[in-house]
C-alpha cells in the first residue's frame, strides 16, 4: 500500500484539489486495487481532508490535500 500512498501523494502534490476519476486515471493501475484504503490512510493522518472519504466508506467526489 506504500506504493500506492506515494503515487497518490506525488500527484496530489502538484493537484492539491482533484476528483476521483483524474486521481483514479493519474495512479498506475497496479495500485487501483489499494487506492481506498491509500486514501483512508491519508484522510486518517491529515494529508488529505476528512471530507475525501464519506460516511459510507467511499471516496467523495472532490478531494482536498490540506
Amino acid at each position: 500500500m506504500q506504493q500506492t500512498i506515494d503515487a497518490i501523494v506525488a500527484f496530489m502534490d502538484t493537484n492539491p484539489n482533484t476528483d476521483w476519476e483524474t486521481l483514479k486515471a493519474a495512479v498506475p493501475y497496479q495500485y487501483h486495487q489499494t487506492m481506498l484504503e491509500a486514501t483512508r490512510h491519508l484522510a486518517k493522518t491529515g494529508y488529505l481532508s476528512r471530507e475525501a472519504i464519506r460516511e459510507d466508506g467511499k471516496p467523495n467526489v472532490i478531494l482536498k490535500k490540506l
